[in-house]
């Protein structure tokens, strides 16, 4: 596979953690979930389909950063399923 990354969610500290735990809902992937694909609009829908599958807000979402085949990262997609490409600046010597 060309892509892959990993979807993994953490409790919002502005939800009562004592109450709710953390979410607004009821969190049905209770570990990390690998996912590689060939294409990002592939990897796009699967992670929306797990953030809503999940019903996660942006505070349960860190970034989703994406690897190449090398393991080099690509970037990332931010919690409404935007790709952000990954900038390299060379250093100034």
């Amino acid at each position: 596979m060309k892509y892959s990354m990993i979807l993994q969610h953490v409790p919002n500290i502005d939800i009562d953690i004592d109450y709710r735990g953390g979410y607004w809902g009821v969190v049905e992937d209770d570990k990390d979930v690998v996912v590689k694909a060939d294409k990002l609009s592939i990897m796009r829908d699967k992670f929306i389909d797990w953030r809503e599958r999940n019903e996660l807000g942006g505070g349960n979402v860190p970034s989703v950063e994406v690897f190449d085949s090398n393991d080099k990262n690509i970037g990332r997609f931010s919690y409404n399923g935007r790709f952000w490409r990954t900038s390299y600046r060379k250093e100034v010597e």
